[in-house]
């Protein structure tokens, strides 16, 4: 999980909330939101199993639909 989080910043997304695993024992992590991701980069491309959601900004209906259909998972 932390790896997609840490992958996406490398690509230039901002974690806004969440983002740090807690220290103790477990597997729980916390709810992560990666804002100014684009549809190139990774965690938009992989589906991420866990607390994490992207953010990919557009300008106006036309823009969202073209971005979705971008998507391979379209």
């Amino acid at each position: 999980m932390h790896g997609y989080v840490e992958r996406g910043t490398g690509e230039g997304a901002e974690v806004v909330a969440g983002g740090e695993p807690p220290d103790g024992p477990g597997a729980f992590y916390p709810p992560t939101v990666l804002a100014g991701v684009d549809n190139a980069m990774s965690v938009a491309q992989e589906e991420i199993f866990g607390p994490v959601v992207t953010v990919i900004p557009f300008e106006g209906e036309a823009d969202a639909v073209r971005s979705r259909t971008m998507s391979p998972t379209a």
